[in-house]
């Protein structure tokens, strides 16, 4: 399977930055880890910032959604494309007050049909 590395660059940018921005700047912690299988890449993204409500997990990847001051709602949005065109699984946990985790999965060899989305 063949990914656009630029692109890939851009998606784990955009969760960064979200990352950062969402924590408080003197007690903020922000994880990456990376894993390998036989079959797939992991990376998992986690912070400790302010989490997101219910409402933002449900509308967390459409075009326009943002709860940030400023926001213009094309960074996740964008982020999603990316992932779904490289055939990356993407999961969400998150609650308000509680930080948030994105992990990404990169399947070794690429199962049709399998790349989706899934909000835990």
């Amino acid at each position: 399977m063949k990914i656009n590395a630029q692109k890939i660059k851009i998606a784990l940018t955009n969760i960064v930055v979200n990352a950062i921005e969402a924590m408080n700047p003197r007690l903020g912690e922000l994880k990456l880890v990376t894993r390998s299988t036989d079959t797939t890449h992991l990376i998992r993204i986690e912070d400790n910032g302010c989490g997101i409500n219910d409402a933002g997990m449900k509308n967390l990847f459409k075009r326009g959604f943002s709860d940030k001051a400023g926001g213009i709602g094309i960074g996740l949005f964008s982020t999603l494309k990316i992932l779904r065109s490289s055939h990356v699984d993407i999961y969400v946990q998150s609650r308000a007050g509680s930080g948030t985790c994105f992990i990404l999965t990169f399947n070794k060899k690429h199962n049709p049909g399998k790349s989706t989305r899934r909000l835990l």
